[in-house]
């Protein structure tokens, strides 16, 4: 059947709502804005056609010509493609999913109407290249997870889904719809396949969840018990059901089986009569009919499995350790430590035995010598990693300490050493406030606290001192910018600014030169910039750029 050509009438919609004279393939059929050529091969029937008012309106039983003017709605119907090819659109009233619009939420049932209205509602170009295939719809069900329209392959179903979601703004409304076919799954299928979803699962567990939960089915299991009038035991070591005759995983399944099939409890723990014996030699559990390797093991099962309280075991219960033994050896367990300390650790939590102090009656007589200078500590016979880790041990193990025993005058010039040098550990510290905690805390030296004194106002300090002494405040600073800093700020001293003194004072600086050379200070400079930088604020000759 041919449909006669249409004649072109005088349209009243506007410029931007005719539809474009490109031409739109999809399968076997071609749309124009002029004229409509459709061909229907001679399997298909007139139920192919979607909108019956648009057959009525391209088919005349008199062959003659279409009167009526169109209109708005009926150039928006033909904009979405009234043919149903078999295999490439699902029906019109699907319930499984939709196309939406992101902007308007207008939903849309093919994707190609879709791009259409993003085209014509929204001046939106679809311009991707991942859809090769526009005339092709992707199956949502499609056991092999490939999408024909795209031509790709996805690993899992939620990869596929996901696909559909973000490229071809599909709106899934239920992932759990069945398969419209008549095949019926088979619930005893030893490769446990699904015939009717083209799928196989990896257990019987899942394939028979998969059969409850998507088709629906009841499955009556129906075990097949070789020995009926014999209960499996419950404590058996293998997991192995004599009644069904079948060996499980694991000692959890085996008991669920248990519950589930043969309908048993848990009998509970053994009576104290089947209690293991925790001293066997053996390490055999004869309640549980186990023998493990280790005692460790054996002892661990029989606190853990059966809730026995242990006893500690020693080898030797009568033997007294030797605190002092240079291998770090308990006779009574017959253990050996790695170090001293882990075996003082042993000796006090298990055996309760305290290890003496390091602090001898008679120290005098075998007192450490302070400035070893291998740090040995002949009390502990140990040797220290650094002098100041020694006398940090000599401080707080021994209490030895060094005290600066100075009187009178002595002492103030020990702790108002402008030069905070400390004569006994032959060590110069950098400000007055370390110099004086480290007499606090190394020499343990009672210091009374700094007083500012009152002192004359026209007195002030030298802001030229070389060695950059505060005669007021009996202090010496490290470097010249501090010390004018601290006259600035604790005398209130408004100071000059030093005269800079140059290699060549008289020399005239050529800011010209290319290799950055400043003649009155005799230095070269890297970068042009950095050479600005020092004629500007050295030099205060300002370079304009």
């Amino acid at each position: 059947m041919k449909l006669r050509k249409r004649q072109a009438r005088p349209s009243i919609i506007n410029e931007s709502k005719k539809p474009s004279k490109k031409a739109t393939f999809i399968d076997n059929v071609i749309f124009k804005e002029e004229d409509v050529d459709i061909k229907i091969s001679p399997t298909q029937t007139q139920d192919s056609f979607i909108s019956r008012q648009n057959i009525a309106n391209h088919s005349n039983t008199n062959n003659s010509s279409i009167k009526k003017e169109p209109t708005q709605k009926s150039l928006v119907e033909s904009e979405d493609i009234l043919i149903k090819v078999p295999g490439n659109y699902p029906e019109p009233n699907r319930l499984d999913h939709y196309y939406e619009c992101r902007i308007c939420n207008e939903k849309k049932s093919t994707c190609i109407s879709l791009i259409r209205h993003h085209k014509s509602a929204h001046n939106i170009e679809y311009r991707g290249t991942s859809m090769k295939h526009l005339e092709l719809e992707p199956d949502i069900f499609d056991p092999n997870t490939y999408c024909r329209t795209c031509e790709t392959k996805f690993s899992i179903e939620a990869s596929y889904h996901s696909h559909l979601r973000i490229v071809h703004y599909m709106v899934i409304k239920t992932l759990k719809i069945k398969p419209k076919n008549n095949i019926v799954p088979d619930p005893d299928d030893i490769n446990f396949y699904c015939r009717s979803c083209n799928r196989a699962y990896a257990g019987r567990a899942h394939y028979r969840k998969h059969l409850k939960s998507y088709h629906k089915m009841d499955i009556v299991v129906s075990p097949s018990k070789k020995n009926p009038n014999v209960l499996p035991d419950w404590f058996n070591k293998d997991a192995y059901c004599i009644s069904c005759d079948f060996t499980y995983k694991s000692k959890c399944l085996f008991r669920k089986h248990c519950r589930k099939i043969h309908k048993m409890t848990n009998p509970g723990k053994p009576s104290e009569e089947e209690l293991p014996d925790p001293d066997d030699p053996n390490y055999h559990c004869k309640a549980c009919n186990t023998t493990y390797k280790s005692r460790g093991k054996y002892r661990y099962h029989c606190r853990f499995k059966h809730r026995m309280k242990l006893v500690r075991f020693f080898s030797n219960p009568n033997v007294i350790p030797d605190i002092l033994d240079p291998n770090e050896y308990c006779k009574i367990c017959g253990k050996s430590f790695a170090s001293k300390y882990s075996f003082q650790i042993h000796l006090l939590t298990i055996h309760k035995i305290e290890f003496p102090t390091s602090k001898v009656e008679n120290i005098e007589l075998i007192a450490p010598i302070v400035n070893d200078p291998n740090c040995y500590c002949r009390i502990c016979d140990k040797t220290l990693s650094s002098i100041t880790n020694y006398k940090a041990h000599l401080s707080s193990i021994h209490s030895i300490d060094q005290h600066i025993q100075e009187e009178g005058n002595n002492l103030d010039l020990v702790v108002h050493d402008p030069d905070h040098r400390c004569h006994i550990c032959k060590k110069r510290l950098t400000t007055r406030h370390r110099y004086r905690n480290h007499l606090i805390r190394v020499h343990k030296m009672m210091i009374k606290p700094c007083k500012i004194e009152s002192v004359d106002a026209n007195i002030f300090p030298d802001p030229l001192d070389p060695n950059f002494y505060c005669r007021v405040c009996k202090t010496t600073s490290l470097s010249m910018g501090k010390y004018r800093a601290h006259c600035k700020a604790s005398h209130a001293m408004v100071l000059d600014s030093i005269a800079k003194k140059f290699s060549n004072p008289k020399v005239i600086i050529n800011i010209k030169r290319p290799n950055f050379y400043c003649a009155k200070c005799d230095l070269y400079f890297r970068a042009k910039q950095v050479f600005d930088s020092h004629l500007k604020f050295v030099h205060e000759e300002l370079v304009l750029q």
